[in-house]
């Protein structure tokens, strides 16, 4: 599934990954959410979206464009170089 995510005025399409995460999140979209830079690696944003997870598969390494669902602090996080992540994020999808 093709989705839209505006930042600053900019729209992205993000293909979304067919897994839990992306299963239980997307019903509960549309969202709005304040992206800010965090780290030299990602951007993230704070929701009040919490996804049911069971079991989930958690990313080893995260790639430029990927977004993805940080568990702990109920947070999407974008991607924006290739790096080993420390667990607890779940892929959401990519930026096309």
């Amino acid at each position: 599934m093709t989705l839209l995510l505006e930042i600053n005025s900019k729209t992205f399409q993000i293909e979304s990954s067919e897994n839990r995460v992306s299963r239980s999140i997307l019903p509960k979209l549309p969202c709005r959410v304040i992206f800010e830079t965090f780290g030299h690696n990602q951007l993230i944003a704070f929701s009040s979206i919490r996804p049911n997870l069971p079991k989930v598969q958690f990313l080893r390494e995260a790639h430029a464009g990927d977004i993805a669902y940080y568990l702990p602090w109920g947070s999407f996080a974008v991607f924006l170089n290739t790096s080993a992540v420390s667990g607890y994020y779940a892929k959401l999808g990519r930026l096309n």
